[in-house]
């Protein structure tokens, strides 16, 4: 039991014990009745206090295991978009197909995860579209347009390298 309670309850009993030992006269009566009932209120105020100050820490301890579970599934994520950019390997390559691959694969896992990287997710996926054009392919090799494609698909990679560099720091 709360010491704050068991103090109120052991004070309120020994002020009714203390009306009922008080003189005959009614104003010792009279005066012990105020006394007992100041205990009392005292008592009660401190029950709700405590009542109240037990639930609000309840509730942060709720909200504590909260955004620890979250900042374990944040973690993972990082651990996960590195394990994504080390099997990228460290070096900028031009092979068009393998950034292509790399840009889906790192849209895919910004597209699992949206709910904790919304705004990479819609970032990423704009630039997939709109900037870099990835389904767009350019036909023969050696024409501009490949080699802009090269460049395209070589610059969606290393942006989608920092976003996932970001959330594995």
């Amino acid at each position: 039991m709360d010491p704050i309670i068991l103090i109120g309850i052991l004070g309120s009993i020994a002020s009714i014990v203390s009306l009922f030992l008080a003189k005959p006269d009614l104003k010792s009566r009279v005066l012990h009745a105020a006394y007992s009932l100041l205990v009392v209120i005292i008592a009660c105020s401190a029950v709700i206090y405590n009542s109240a100050a037990l639930d609000k820490l309840q509730q942060a301890a709720s909200e504590n295991r909260r955004l620890e579970e979250r900042l374990r599934i944040v973690e993972s994520r990082g651990r996960e978009a590195k394990k994504l950019l080390d099997s990228r390997g460290y070096g900028s390559t031009t092979d068009a197909g393998k950034n292509r691959g790399f840009i889906l694969s790192g849209l895919a896992f910004l597209e699992r995860n949206r709910d904790l990287f919304p705004e990479m997710y819609n970032l990423a996926k704009k630039m997939a579209s709109d900037g870099v054009r990835i389904t767009e392919f350019a036909g023969s090799i050696g024409t501009q347009a490949y080699f802009d494609e090269q460049k395209r698909m070589t610059d969606g990679a290393e942006a989608i390298a920092s976003i996932l560099r970001g959330i594995s720091d």
